[in-house]
């Protein structure tokens, strides 16, 4: 789980959708501003009830992501607040595909 230093709040979710910055690849979509108040960078993870129907799976899916996140949160390049969607599941090897788009995405922002 991510530490509470690096998770959003409800306000500072309402205060992202203005005016954010998108970056999208084949299974997630990054909204993002970059943060200007703390000196950290905080990431939410979301799956949708469209994406994946049980409770179960798109929990674990947000654990895999959550937990990739935190990996992967230094090679950001300029702290931010944002929130990393999973638009499409694959069955197969699934957290290798999400690893490797997280870095993606993370060295695309700006």
């Amino acid at each position: 789980m991510l530490p509470r230093k690096h998770r959003l709040i409800h306000k500072e979710i309402i205060q992202l959708k203005k005016g954010a910055r998108r970056i999208s690849s084949d299974h997630l979509t990054l909204v993002y501003k970059v943060n200007t108040v703390d000196n950290i960078s905080k990431i939410s993870c979301v799956v949708s009830k469209k994406t994946e129907k049980t409770a179960v799976k798109r929990n674990k899916i947000k654990r895999q992501c959550r937990e990739l996140v935190k990996e992967n949160m230094t090679s950001i390049p300029k702290k931010i607040n944002g929130i990393l969607s999973v638009n499409k599941v694959e069955n197969h090897f699934f957290f290798q595909v999400l690893d490797k788009e997280i870095k993606d995405l993370f060295s695309k922002v700006e």
